[in-house]
């Protein structure tokens, strides 16, 4: 296990990739303190924790999104929500976990596409129809500033960039691309100190233009959400990545030596 930094460091100068990985977590939220950190001090593992910075002091939409449309009996009022233009839609059977779920996967689905004028239209009309129900943070919190901070000091753990809005790249004009990456950029190195050096993109979204954006704004890097192995020939600005399934034991075991075979 290498930090990502030393990775991107590796192949330039020509190693394998093979027999190296990095670990990563994207968004930024509060409980890797608790529940990632300590796991990884203790097996020296170093890793890349990637921070929408839009998101310090609030909380994530998604997350507000979820606990809003949690199943409950009694909810008899459809969802109306006007996602923009003609794009409007009616969800039922949100008394049920299924009917919930599915409407939540739908709504969070658009608004991934939506600048944060819509996000927070589109939410409006969310806590509007929830009436009584509140969020009240249950759901995963993002990292504050100190902590962020905080992060910054472990030697074992990178600070990086993942864009302001958590927005779809692939979606924004050139220029809004631009300030998405260069402002989180920005905002990061005034809570740590000192040069962010790597990217995500929120999504796994971006454009043709969006990889040479995150070269000019100073990074040595990104990654994607593609599944694959890095590979010596790769672009470093679009590095894939093998998503972790939620599973322990004997079904983490079996997924990882699959992933194993592959690299060798």
């Amino acid at each position: 296990m290498i930090g990502l930094e030393e990775l991107i460091r590796l192949q330039k100068a020509g190693q394998p990739m093979e027999k190296y990985a990095a670990l990563t977590f994207d968004d930024g939220y509060a409980d890797f303190l608790q529940l990632a950190r300590p796991s990884l001090t203790a097996a020296l593992s170093p890793c890349t924790v990637f921070i929408a910075t839009g998101f310090t002091g609030s909380a994530f939409w998604w997350e507000e999104v979820s606990e809003l449309m949690a199943p409950r009996q009694g909810v008899e009022a459809p969802l109306v929500v006007d996602f923009g233009g003609s794009d409007r839609q009616t969800f039922t059977d949100l008394d049920g976990a299924d009917g919930a779920t599915s409407a939540t996967r739908a709504i969070c689905y658009r608004m991934k596409a939506g600048d944060q004028e819509q996000i927070r239209a589109v939410l409006e009309q969310i806590r509007g129809w929830a009436r009584d129900r509140t969020s009240n943070d249950s759901g995963g919190r993002p990292l504050a500033a100190d902590e962020i901070a905080l992060l910054s000091t472990d030697d074992l753990i990178e600070v990086g960039a993942h864009t302001v809005s958590h927005g779809c790249l692939g979606d924004m004009a050139p220029h809004d691309q631009q300030t998405e990456i260069e402002r989180s950029r920005a905002t990061l190195e005034s809570i740590i100190g000192e040069p962010v050096k790597t990217f995500s993109y929120p999504n796994g979204s971006y454009s043709e233009e969006t990889p040479e954006i995150v070269r000019q704004a100073g990074f040595n890097c990104a990654c994607t959400s593609r599944q694959a192995t890095y590979r010596s020939g790769d672009d470093c600005f679009l590095i894939p990545r093998v998503w972790v399934p939620d599973v322990g034991g004997p079904a983490f075991e079996k997924w990882l030596s699959k992933w194993i075979r592959i690299k060798s």
